[in-house]
């Protein structure tokens, strides 16, 4: 039976959202409540990363694995599996190409739309890696 979570926030702009957060290991819905703008997109892609510290810190998945990303007007959250649980990213400014940030988490989308760069401090030390997007 999966678990229904709902936060509402109070944005002038927005529509009523629901995102499946997509994990094998936790079946919940986020419901996210906006009110009032009906331009919603939601996408997915799959990536493969390489990079430093990934295979001993295990923040990333060592296979394909999807990313989901949501926008709403000026509004974007990328969900990516970071240590085996789905984690919310939200954009921040960047001089090129697109950035989401989760506390100490990186997710840095390239201009060329199918590279990103990652990158984390844990207490394993500094993850760098370079994801590319995979066919779906």
């Amino acid at each position: 039976m999966c678990k229904k979570k709902t936060v509402f926030f109070p944005f002038a702009v927005g529509i009523a959202i629901m995102i499946g957060v997509f994990s094998a290991h936790a079946m919940t819905d986020l419901e996210i409540g906006m009110v009032g703008h009906p331009q919603l997109v939601q996408k997915m892609y799959k990536y493969k990363c390489e990079g430093k510290n990934l295979d001993a810190d295990e923040s990333l998945p060592q296979e394909v694995f999807k990313v989901n990303y949501v926008r709403v007007a000026d509004n974007s959250l990328a969900v990516l599996p970071i240590k085996n649980q789905n984690r919310i990213f939200t954009t921040v400014t960047a001089p090129k190409g697109k950035k989401y940030v989760s506390g100490d988490f990186v997710w840095w989308q390239q201009p060329d739309k199918k590279t990103v760069l990652f990158q984390g401090v844990t207490e394993d030390g500094k993850i760098v890696a370079v994801c590319r997007q995979v066919d779906n």
